[in-house]
This record gives C-alpha cells, structure tokens and sequence, in this order.
C-alpha cells in the first residue's frame, strides 16, 4: 500500500525523527517513573523494616523482663515453706 503525501522526503524523514525522539524520550521518562516507584517501594519496604525489627527488639525485652519476674516469684514461693516452719516452730 502506497501513501502519497505531499511533503517532500527530507520533510518526511525530519518529521519521523521528530515522532522517533519524543518515543525515544516518553521511554526514558516512563522507566525513570517506574525508577523512582521502585525506590519509594524500597523505601517504605526498609522503614517496615525498621519498625519490625525496633518492636521485635522490644518483645524480646518484654520478654526478659518477664522471665526475671518469673524467676524472682518461683524463688518466692520456694522459699513461703522454709519460712512457715521458721515461724510455726
């Protein structure tokens, strides 16, 4: 199929590069979007990970406190019958 213009050829070509330039440059522009989604994603995913590993950090502390009670109450209730016979006797 043939298309007649009425342009003459070097016309034609410089309009081609023109519409092959703005391609070229709406490529560029749509990768450095996806580049920059892709950064602010990376970001939020290490902030997510920050506050993770800061709450895991508090149970785990949580979690010492509550062992050191643990051990400070068995030795309490250990030692209730060492001290009844204390006193009864």
């Amino acid at each position: 199929m043939t298309i007649w213009t009425s342009k003459a050829p070097d016309e034609v070509s410089g309009n081609l590069r023109n519409v092959y330039c703005r391609v070229v440059q709406n490529a560029g522009y749509c990768r450095k979007q996806q580049l920059q989604q892709s950064a602010a994603q990376m970001k939020w995913n290490q902030q997510a990970l920050e506050a993770w590993l800061e709450e895991a950090a508090r149970k785990d502390e949580d979690a010492m406190i509550v062992e050191k009670y643990s051990r400070v109450d068995d030795f309490n209730i250990k030692a209730i019958p060492y001290l009844l016979t204390c006193l009864l006797t």
